[in-house]
């Protein structure tokens, strides 16, 4: 009798091994898991605020005024704005004639910059 609770004894010490291994590997695996995951939330708020500044250009870029008389050359600024970011464009343009007109901006939001060149022509 003493010999079975011996061998009881034995394999459920050994059981009880095997699982803290167990368990440790799967601590590290979990901590591995989570240390990904607070990577990939950085990012995803790295890319929201990045969003927000590049609506924040657009928003600047669309504030930028064609030029309207013939021979004129014009220069332009705007501020456009989106949630918690803010941007600064600014533009040239010139009228060529009645038909055409060209223009260009560069927005800028936290060291980051957009910009845009255009030409316009009316029929």
């Amino acid at each position: 009798a003493v010999g079975a609770i011996d061998g009881r004894v034995t394999r459920n010490t050994q059981s009880i091994e095997k699982n803290s291994k167990a368990i440790a590997a799967n601590t590290r695996t979990l901590q591995q898991h989570s240390a990904r995951l607070d990577s990939q939330q950085r990012q995803i708020n790295e890319n929201h605020k990045e969003m927000k500044r590049a609506a924040a250009q657009s928003a600047a870029l669309t504030g930028l005024f064609q030029p309207y008389s013939v021979g004129k050359f014009n220069a332009t600024a705007a501020v456009g704005g989106y949630s918690d970011q803010q941007a600064l464009a600014v533009g040239v343009g010139y009228r060529f004639n009645e038909q055409t007109a060209a223009k260009a901006g560069v927005a800028f939001s936290d060291g980051d910059a957009s910009w845009n060149v255009g030409v316009n022509f009316e029929f």
